[in-house]
């Protein structure tokens, strides 16, 4: 295999003209023309700072959606009306949560705080069902509510297929009574 280096050179045909020689001298400029020049670069900086600065403050990093409260890696939005059980548990999901399930004393007792500020007394249906009337109170992943979070408080009624609370205890009612309810969510993570 042979191996060949070519070489090209360039010539210009013409030298350059005047006019293009006077394009590139630089031309006095004024004192007015150079404040005013002057003025408006300082304000298109100025410009750029704050759109710089509107921009990263509107930006959201914030852990939970608009009006929803965090605590610890979950979010949490405490609904002001009304629904069924099914419709709660539905419109939970539209905002990609679930129905509120309690898992530790700590967010029981934060559970707690809020509804104290909110609606004190109020009812709000929770993440568990029942499977039938002699069935096991289940939540949406399967598992059972500890005893010790909350205090169940038993009532004698035909139809308890739904649990709310209600003031740190755990009621069961019929699932087509209105309700209010809380809707809790994953808090995202910020990137390390």
């Amino acid at each position: 295999m042979h191996e060949e280096e070519i070489y090209t050179s360039l010539q210009w045909d013409s030298p350059p003209s005047e006019s293009s020689q006077k394009c590139l001298s630089f031309t006095r400029i004024s004192g007015t023309s150079c404040t005013v020049m002057m003025i408006s670069c300082i304000f298109c900086m100025g410009l750029l700072t704050t759109s710089i600065f509107l921009g990263i403050k509107s930006h959201n990093c914030s852990p939970c959606p608009y009006n929803w409260i965090q605590n610890g890696e979950s979010c949490y939005h405490v609904f002001e009306n009304q629904k069924i059980w099914h419709s709660s548990k539905e419109d939970c999901l539209k905002d990609g949560s679930s129905l509120l399930q309690i898992d530790s004393k700590e967010e029981m007792d934060f559970i707690n705080s809020i509804l104290q500020k909110v609606k004190a007394g109020s009812e709000y249906w929770v993440e568990l069902s029942q499977d039938g009337l002699r069935g096991q109170w289940l939540s949406q992943d399967g598992s059972s509510p500890s005893p010790e979070l909350l205090q169940i408080k038993r009532t004698q009624s035909i139809s308890q297929v739904c649990r709310y609370i209600r003031d740190s205890s755990l009621f069961s009612t019929n699932c087509s009574y209105l309700k209010y309810f809380i809707c809790e969510k994953e808090a995202l993570r910020s990137p390390v």
